[in-house]
């Protein structure tokens, strides 16, 4: 009697385990790996496109004149030139930062670790640029199929 009751509950606890990993891969896989399906603009494009029917809009609500508008248009031209330059000291600045940091893990490391780090990097930009070449081509098998539809 007293082995069929340590029986059962081995039997309890490894069913209850084998729930806990089916309910786990279940959940990652059904919940947590979905990532929200968002299209991403491949270009500034988009957004000069969003400026514009902004700008359509304001003039259309505030009732500007032609003159207005076309001063409108020369601000948001002139905005988004600085908004460019803008993005383009940050993509130095970032450059720079990045290239210093990599610099103090360096000097922590013996000549050994420093090869290894090497090509850890070296690794990682060779992963990075496969994956940018996956996503623009799918992204171009994406845009074929729409232009099939229509």
């Amino acid at each position: 009697m007293k082995n069929n009751y340590k029986f059962w509950i081995a039997l309890s606890f490894l069913a209850i385990f084998a729930a806990g990993i089916v309910s786990g891969v279940i959940l990652e896989r059904h919940l947590l790996d979905q990532k929200p399906r968002r299209e991403h603009r491949t270009s500034r494009e988009g957004s000069r496109e969003g400026g514009n029917r902004f700008l359509d809009r304001m003039a259309e609500e505030l009732d500007l004149t032609a003159e207005q508008k076309q001063h409108m248009q020369d601000l948001f031209k002139n905005n988004e030139e600085r908004i460019k330059q803008l993005h383009s000291d940050m993509d130095d600045q970032l450059r720079a930062l990045r290239a210093q940091f990599v610099e103090e893990i360096k000097s922590v490391l013996t000549e050994e670790q420093v090869q290894k780090f090497d090509a850890m990097i070296e690794a990682f930009h060779t992963r990075r640029k496969a994956q940018a070449e996956k996503r623009k081509e799918q992204q171009q098998t994406k845009e074929e199929n729409k232009g099939g539809r229509s």
